[in-house]
């Protein structure tokens, strides 16, 4: 007998695994529909969705029935400012110095020109932040200092198929952002 969704949220939200695997089978169709509605810069569409994914978290972590009748309603809301919260967060400029935003073309073409004496390779990461996220930006650096994955997972508290996500991530992102130089 099939749970109503009411019902799947209060035991998901209990800790039940299941319950959260049947509500994404249930809302993935969902969130997939609203992420295509965004465009994040530096971000995969399916990075969108993995955004409208935690977007379901925080609907069932706060969704109460007692005050919402409708559960996809309120979920879509939800999606929708967990997206936008995300494009704001990849968009915003606030944390970069006015004077220290560097063009990212200009960076790699100092570098692909064999100007390496001329190059600063922090001044080539910030630039990057505009593609990748801050997480990215940090495995990067540690991944081209030479550290395995293993310690670049011990350094940032993460998993080793963390780093390894986000490495092949960084790859598709430079290849489909440099794949013009």
């Amino acid at each position: 007998m099939k749970l109503k969704v009411s019902e799947l949220v209060r035991i998901a939200k209990n800790g039940s695994s299941q319950a959260w695997k049947e509500l994404v089978k249930i809302y993935l169709p969902t969130i997939r529909a609203i992420a295509k509605k965004y465009f994040i810069p530096g971000a995969d569409p399916e990075d969108v969705v993995q955004e409208g994914l935690l977007g379901l978290l925080k609907a069932v972590n706060s969704f109460d029935a007692s005050k919402n009748e409708d559960f996809s309603l309120f979920l879509e809301m939800c999606v929708k400012r967990q997206i936008i919260s995300a494009l704001r967060r990849a968009t915003r400029q606030k944390d970069i110095p006015l004077g220290k935003q560097v063009p990212l073309n200009e960076t790699l073409s100092l570098a692909l020109s064999g100007n390496i004496g001329d190059f600063n390779f922090d001044t080539f990461l910030r630039s990057l932040q505009f593609y990748l996220s801050d997480l990215e930006i940090e495995i990067l650096k540690r991944y081209l200092e030479g550290k395995a994955y293993g310690e670049i997972a011990q350094e940032l508290k993460c998993s080793i198929k963390t780093v390894d996500n986000a490495l092949q991530r960084i790859k598709r992102k430079l290849r489909k952002n440099f794949v013009s130089l």
